[in-house]
């Protein structure tokens, strides 16, 4: 997951659109925003303009001191010189086509051996966006674009159980959230979809915690826990 940060809503949103359409799950927020939202499920931080921030440096500071492993990146035309690697982990001028983004992204990540925002990858299924098709144990399944963001935000959420609430949020875009009532059946189609494939749902219903792909793992953690 990428959380994209702009002093402009609208310009973030329209970045994190683009990363919709490429397969990457992503989420704008603006840069007050940015402190609250910030967790371990963001493989990537993107700042937009920073120059158009009141104190670029200070928020970068205080998102790394929320969380520190997570790598800063920002879009900027700004010379080198006034956004050093000491403020950002690397950064890409502003006519940057969308692929190369995510690709030098991809790259620094793979660099420093650290999660990789492109791939999706959980208990034999890749959902990553370097393939056409979400594959089980390389058995392709049929998913939709929406059943593949939907899974794509649980891998990355995983183990951590996510509401329905927090799946509208994070797999759909804001112009085209369906009603939260939608999601149950989005998820009752992939498990039917799953099963077919490896006799088994694909994700678990967490009473009072909301859904999480359902490993071998989890599953005998929950049964351990009753």
């Amino acid at each position: 997951m990428i959380l994209v940060i702009g002093a402009q809503k609208k310009r973030a949103q329209a970045i994190s659109d683009i990363f919709y359409y490429m397969g990457v799950v992503s989420y704008a927020v603006t840069p007050t925003e940015a402190l609250s939202e910030i967790s371990g499920l963001y493989k990537a931080v993107l700042v937009v303009t920073p120059e158009s921030l009141p104190d670029a440096k200070d928020l970068v500071e205080r998102l790394r001191s929320y969380n520190a492993k997570t790598p800063i990146f920002a879009i900027t035309d700004a010379p080198a010189s006034e956004y050093p690697q000491s403020i950002f982990d690397s950064t890409f001028p502003d006519s940057i086509y969308s692929s190369t983004l995510i690709e030098g992204v991809v790259a620094y990540q793979h660099e420093k051996m650290i999660p990789i925002s492109a791939h999706y990858r959980l208990a034999g299924i890749d959902a990553s966006c370097t393939s056409d098709v979400v594959k089980v144990f390389d058995t392709p399944i049929s998913f939709t674009k929406t059943e593949t963001m939907i899974l794509r935000y649980l891998i990355s959420a995983y183990p951590i159980p996510m509401s329905a609430r927090d799946i509208l949020k994070f797999a759909f875009k804001p112009s085209r959230r369906p009603e939260i009532t939608s999601i149950r059946t989005h998820i009752s189609v992939m498990n039917r979809k799953f099963r077919e494939i490896r006799g088994k749902n694909l994700f678990v219903n967490i009473q009072g915690k909301g859904y999480a792909v359902s490993t071998p793992e989890l599953i005998k953690a929950l049964d351990e826990a009753k």
